[in-house]
């Protein structure tokens, strides 16, 4: 069960990152770009969420 947990919580981190470095990077793009970056931080807050 522990190695579970620490995949998990190893998992919880990278989605963690992946919020700040898409919000990050779409902060500087235009248009369509802009969106997918937002729906990405979206989407991997949602996954924190779920973790």
């Amino acid at each position: 069960m522990e190695r579970r947990d620490r995949s998990m919580g190893d998992q919880m981190r990278r989605a963690a990152n992946s919020v700040v470095l898409n919000l990050a990077e779409g902060n500087f793009k235009v248009g369509k770009g802009k969106r997918k970056f937002f729906c990405d931080a979206a989407a991997s807050a949602a996954e924190v969420e779920a973790t």
